[in-house]
C-alpha cells in the first residue's frame, strides 16, 4: 500500500504535467485551453479537498506542528483557488492568459517542492510509517469523491478547511 507521502507526490506529478499540457495548448485554441483549464481545475481543487481533509487534518491533531503546516497549506490552497478563478474568467486567446496560466504553474511547482522536501520531513515526525500507509488508502478513496464535489459544488468553502479555528485565524 501507498503511503500518503508517495500518493500525494503522485498526484502533484499529475498536476504538473497537466500544466505542461495547458502551457502546450496554442493560444489560437481558445476552446481547448477553456477545456484544459476545467479539466486542471477539477484536478487541483478535487486534490486540495482531498489532502485538507485526509493527510493535514491528521497532522493537525498531531498538535501544534502540525497545525502549522496546515496553516501554510491553507494559504497556499486559497491563493491557488483565486488563481485558477482569475484564469478561468481570462479570456484564453490573450498574452495575460499565458502569464496567469504560467505564474500559476510556477507557484503550484515551488509548492510541491516545499510540501515534498520540508513539509515531508517534518510530517514524518509526526506520523508513523502505519498512520501514513492508512492516510494514502483514505486519500486515494476520497479523491475519488472529492472531485466529482469540486464537479458540482466549486470552489473550496469554508466548510471544507479543517484545521482549528485558531489555526485559521493565523493563516488569515
Amino acid at each position: 500500500m501507498a503511503t500518503v507521502y508517495a500518493h500525494i507526490a503522485s498526484e502533484h506529478q499529475r498536476i504538473l504535467t497537466l500544466f505542461a499540457l495547458l502551457l502546450a495548448t496554442p493560444q489560437q485554441a481558445p476552446d481547448k485551453r477553456a477545456f484544459m483549464v476545467d479539466e486542471l481545475r477539477n484536478e487541483l481543487l478535487g486534490h486540495m479537498k482531498a489532502e485538507l481533509t485526509t493527510f493535514y487534518a491528521a497532522l493537525a491533531a498531531g498538535g501544534e506542528a502540525g497545525t502549522a503546516l496546515g496553516t501554510e497549506v491553507q494559504a497556499d490552497h486559497t491563493s491557488f483557488t483565486q488563481l485558477m478563478e482569475d484564469l478561468a474568467a481570462t479570456d484564453p486567446q490573450l498574452e495575460s492568459w499565458t502569464n496567469k496560466a504560467q505564474s500559476l504553474r510556477d507557484r503550484f511547482a515551488y509548492h510541491v517542492s516545499q510540501v515534498e522536501g520540508m513539509g515531508f520531513t517534518a510530517a514524518e515526525r509526526i506520523l508513523d510509517s502505519g498512520s501514513a500507509e492508512k492516510l494514502g488508502q483514505d486519500m486515494a478513496d476520497m479523491l475519488v469523491k472529492k472531485k466529482r464535489d469540486v464537479e458540482s459544488d466549486g470552489m473550496p468553502t469554508d466548510q471544507d478547511h479543517v484545521l482549528p479555528p485558531q489555526a485559521e485565524a493565523k493563516a488569515l
